[in-house]
């Protein structure tokens, strides 16, 4: 579980660290519970970019420490996103009609919480960064830039393939003979 709770804090907050290292702020929207949060087309996760950034035993227990001391706040954080979450889920599957205007308080208080969530991320992804040498820091952004042509290609790939049976357009019948 410890573990687990490691993997998660890490994730979120080495969403801006490639950007960072590129010298850019990110930019995307948070994704829903359950999805790791990512940005753009999508991120791999933090355990990746440590190993693409080869930490000294000294370093890791750095970075360890930076997690831990941030686990509480992400997991109130996200405690607190799900069960806004559930108050506009339950909102919306309620009997009768339901506006926009229903939903705003929610909708605020997910905005909110995007923006904490983004802002300890970046603090953390900061500490972290701090953590790293020069050297590193670019083998990370390399990786970010491999794997983001990797994500490239794969959604070329299904470009190519084409619309699944029963998505999209339905082609022509064939003509009567």
């Amino acid at each position: 579980m410890k573990r687990a709770w490691k993997f998660v804090v890490a994730a979120v907050a080495i969403v801006a660290l490639p950007a960072l290292a590129a010298g850019q702020m990110m930019g995307g929207p948070m994704m829903g519970h359950g999805q790791m949060m990512m940005h753009g087309g999508g991120m791999p996760p933090f355990p990746m970019f440590l190993r693409a950034a080869r930490l000294t035993p000294d370093q890791r227990k750095q970075v360890d420490k930076i997690l831990s001391e941030n686990r509480e706040t992400f997991h109130q954080l996200f405690e607190q996103m799900h069960q806004t979450r559930e108050e506009m889920a339950n909102k919306l599957l309620s009997p009768g009609n339901v506006t926009a205007k229903d939903l705003e308080p929610e909708t605020h208080k997910l905005d909110q919480l995007h923006q904490q969530m983004m802002a300890n991320s970046v603090k953390v992804a900061l500490e972290i960064r701090a953590v790293l040498k020069p050297d590193q820091i670019k083998r990370v952004a390399e990786f970010h830039q491999k794997m983001k042509s990797l994500h490239e290609q794969m959604r070329d790939l299904m470009k190519q393939m084409g619309p699944e049976p029963g998505e999209g357009p339905t082609p022509p019948s064939p003509p009567a003979q």
